[in-house]
C-alpha cells in the first residue's frame, strides 16, 4: 500500500474519531453506548492524532488541518478536566493521617498476598479490595490482614445473595453502620457503606465496583449502581468514595460523581498492566468535607491488571 492513501485513511479516521468522542460528551440517549466506550480512550486517539495530523501537514496541509481541529475538539474534556485535587505533600502533622488503599485484586491470591506487604509498607489504615478470590473468607482476610480491627466481605457466603466479584472494607479501627447493598437495577453487583469515627466527626466510606460497560445493558448497570454510592456519599459531610468505577473522568457518567478526585488521573492509568498503551484511570478514591488531600499515589505493579491507588488525608483546620 503507499504511504499517502495509508495516511489519508487514518486522517479521515482522525475525524471521525473526534466526531464520536465529542458526542459521547452530550450524553445522548443514543450516545452512551458504545460512544462513551470509545470516548475513554480519548489520550490513546490525541497521542495517534498529533503524529499523524504533523507526518501529513507537508503533502495534505487541508486534511491534517480538519484532523487538527478534530483532535482539539476530542481533547477538550481531557484538557479542561478539572475536578481533582492536587496533593499538598506536606507531612502529616503529629501522624494524624488517614491512608487509603483502593485496588482491583483480579481474583489473584498471590497478589492478595503482595497487597498485605504493600498495606503494612504504607500503613494504610483503610482497604477497599474489589475482586477477591471467590474462596476468601473473613477469616483468611484476618490471617493476612491482622492488625485491622473491621472486616466487612461481601462475598456470596458472606451476603447470600449471587456476589460473582467479591469485595472487602478493611479498617484498622472499629467501623461503624457497616452495610452491604444490592441497588436495583445494579445488577449483581454491590456497594459497601461504613462509618470510620474520627475526633473531628465520622467519615462516611463507600465502596463500588460497578459491571464493565461492554454493552449498553451492562452500562446501564454500571451507572445506576455508581448512582446509588453517589446517592449515599452526599448524605454525608465527610465522605470518601472509592472503587473500580470502570470509568475514566472525561465521560459524562463521571460528571454525576461527588466530591473531588485525590491526585490528576489524566496522566496516571490504574488499568491494565497487559496493554501499557491502552491504559486508562478507572480506578479512583474521591472524597469530600472536612479532609486535606496530602499525598495521592498510584503504586507499582503487585501482581493483579489493576494498580493500586493511594491517598492520605488528614482533618482539616476548620474542623
Amino acid at each position: 500500500m503507499r504511504l499517502k492513501p495509508l495516511i489519508q485513511t487514518l486522517l479521515f479516521m482522525i475525524i471521525a474519531l473526534g466526531a464520536v468522542t465529542s458526542l459521547a460528551q452530550f450524553n445522548f440517549r443514543w450516545s452512551d453506548w458504545p460512544l462513551e466506550t470509545l470516548a475513554n480512550f480519548t489520550p490513546q486517539f490525541l497521542v495517534g492524532g498529533v503524529i499523524v495530523s504533523l507526518i501529513a501537514a507537508v503533502k495534505m496541509p487541508k486534511l491534517a488541518a480538519i484532523s487538527a481541529i478534530a483532535v482539539m475538539a476530542m481533547g477538550f474534556p481531557l484538557w479542561g478536566f478539572q475536578n481533582f485535587q492536587k496533593p499538598s505533600r506536606a507531612p502529616c502533622p503529629d501522624d494524624t493521617c488517614l491512608t487509603v488503599l483502593s485496588v482491583n485484586n483480579w481474583g489473584d491470591s498471590g497478589a492478595l498476598r503482595n497487597l498485605a506487604v504493600i498495606a503494612d509498607e504504607q500503613q494504610a489504615d483503610v482497604i477497599g479490595i474489589y475482586e477477591l478470590p471467590f474462596k476468601a473468607t473473613e477469616d483468611s482476610l484476618q490471617i493476612l490482614f491482622p492488625h485491622y480491627q473491621s472486616i466487612i466481605l461481601a462475598s456470596t457466603e458472606a451476603y447470600g445473595q449471587p456476589i460473582p466479584k467479591p469485595m472487602a472494607l478493611l479498617s484498622r479501627q472499629k467501623l461503624d453502620n457497616a452495610q452491604i447493598k444490592q441497588p436495583k437495577g445494579g445488577g449483581d453487583r454491590v456497594i459497601i457503606t461504613a462509618q470510620l469515627p474520627t475526633a473531628s466527626g465520622p467519615i462516611d466510606l463507600i465502596l463500588a465496583h460497578p459491571k464493565a460497560p461492554i454493552s449498553q445493558s451492562d452500562m446501564r448497570k454500571r451507572n445506576t449502581l455508581l448512582a446509588a454510592a453517589a446517592s449515599a456519599a452526599r448524605e454525608s459531610d465527610t465522605f470518601i468514595l472509592m472503587g473500580d468505577f470502570n470509568l475514566t473522568p472525561w465521560v459524562p457518567t463521571y460528571r454525576d460523581l461527588p466530591g473531588r478526585r485525590a491526585g490528576d488521573p489524566r496522566f496516571q492509568a490504574t488499568w491494565s498492566k497487559g496493554m501499557p498503551l491502552l491504559g486508562l484511570p478507572i480506578d479512583h478514591i474521591l472524597f469530600d468535607g472536612a479532609l486535606q488531600l496530602h499525598d495521592a499515589q498510584v503504586l507499582p505493579d503487585f501482581g493483579s491488571d489493576h494498580r493500586p491507588v493511594l491517598a492520605r488525608f488528614a482533618p482539616s483546620p476548620a474542623q
